[in-house]
């Protein structure tokens, strides 16, 4: 600036002080910012928006996040992808795209299951779309499928198998999930229609949920006798929070009513509660978790057993719907991303394992739940997945049957 004055280049020493009043009040506003965020001090971050002065494209997307206005950091980080005006923009940019995409799902998804539950098999069949065109997290989604069941044992009414479709009606963003759904299952006299709502809501940082889920003639399976002819009304309330840095507790209640799928003559009322308390954390790209889960179900059931759940000689309340029962699970799980995600946040490959041990009562029974799966990229923005999962009764008198379960997927982000 000097050597710019002494040579009488005014207007070029004046417009490089400006530049540089410009940087220190720039720099003055970040780091304004920076402690508004870390004091989630949302009257402040609103007020800096309100003013809109000295804020970069990076650090207004970031305050947009803090005070829950996703639609319009979703919005901002597209524009700055397409036009940065700094390399830390564009990084900051580049991470908000990732995590609000999660909450703006687009995909197709072609998927096939094969599962054992005691007596019944089933292979399933499907396709499903989901895709939220705009920037506020509105989206539908249509899942597609059919299913066939067999049986050496059990009765399957439905020989040629049942179609089933689903269409659903979403909002996502960071803070809430709000969802309606309808669907039918079967054709003909089989045929059941049936309707859903979900709601969850978190709190700024993402430490707490509370949610509810409603459900209203949706087809059972709480075993293979209620699969094949179960239908269920049900109300279910959850609610999760961290405690401190790497605990986390969970609580769950469900209300329930269970009756035939053609008859609807009422099987069982009953309430399932669920309580978790676990650890959790992550060492690079790989997470942690381990929890002891402790739950409880207690149904008041029908006198005498519908007829319509009469599908073998040896079907009775108990192998259909246990009065009571009790169980306690302690599980670990290690994951890199896991698979069937609405966008993926994790580099190829990626994948989770989960394992638990845990026991029943009144049946007295051990019970070993294995469940893994693998993921990887085949040509590019996509998905190529492959799961397994075994839940095996060891001893004991229990009346649940072994379950197993084999399915591939792939998916197509767009």
């Amino acid at each position: 600036i000097a050597w710019l004055m002494a040579t009488e280049r005014h207007e070029h020493a004046r417009l490089i002080m400006t530049r540089r009043h410009d940087r220190r009040l720039e720099t003055a506003v970040w780091q304004d910012l920076a402690l508004a965020l870390r004091a989630d001090d949302a009257a402040a971050i609103d007020a800096m928006l309100a003013s809109g002065a000295g804020l970069s494209a990076g650090g207004r997307m970031l305050a947009l996040r803090q005070v829950g206005r996703d639609a319009e950091a979703f919005a901002l980080a597209l524009r700055t992808l397409d036009a940065p005006v700094s390399s830390e923009d564009l990084a900051i940019a580049q991470q908000q795209y990732v995590q609000l995409r999660r909450f703006r799902p687009s995909h197709i998804t072609a998927r096939h299951a094969a599962s054992r539950r005691g007596a019944l098999s089933i292979a399933r069949s499907g396709v499903a779309v989901r895709h939220a065109p705009g920037v506020d997290g509105f989206g539908l989604a249509l899942d597609l499928s059919h299913a066939r069941y067999d049986s050496d044992r059990l009765v399957t009414r439905a020989a040629d198998g049942r179609p089933r479709a689903d269409l659903e009606l979403f909002r996502r963003d960071s803070r809430s999930d709000v969802a309606l759904r309808v669907g039918v299952e079967g054709e003909a006299d089989d045929e059941l229609i049936y309707a859903g709502a979900d709601w969850a809501l978190r709190d700024r940082r993402g430490r707490r949920e509370v949610s509810v889920s409603i459900g209203y003639g949706e087809p059972a399976d709480e075993s293979a006798e209620l699969t094949l002819a179960g239908r269920r009304e049900r109300i279910d309330l959850g609610l999760e929070s961290a405690i401190g840095d790497s605990a986390f507790a969970r609580l769950g209640v469900r209300a329930s009513e269970l009756s035939g799928r053609i008859d609807e003559q009422r099987l069982a009322r009953g309430i399932r509660t669920q309580a978790e308390l676990g650890l959790r954390g992550h060492r690079g790209s790989t997470a942690w978790t381990t929890s002891v889960t402790a739950e409880n179900s207690t149904y008041r059931r029908a006198e005498r057993l519908p007829v319509e759940f009469v599908l073998s000689r040896g079907t009775t309340l108990d192998t259909v719907i246990s009065e009571e029962r009790t169980s306690l699970t302690l599980a670990a799980s290690l994951s890199r991303g896991g698979l069937d995600s609405d966008f993926p946040d994790m580099a190829s490959p990626r994948f989770y394992l989960i394992g638990g041990l845990g026991h029943a009562w009144p049946e007295r029974s051990f019970g070993l739940q294995l469940d893994a799966g693998a993921g990887l990229r085949v040509l590019g923005n996509d998905e190529l997945g492959v799961s397994l999962s075994h839940d095996a009764r060891l001893g004991g008198r229990d009346l649940q049957s072994d379950t197993t379960r084999l399915g591939v997927r792939y998916r197509r982000h767009f």
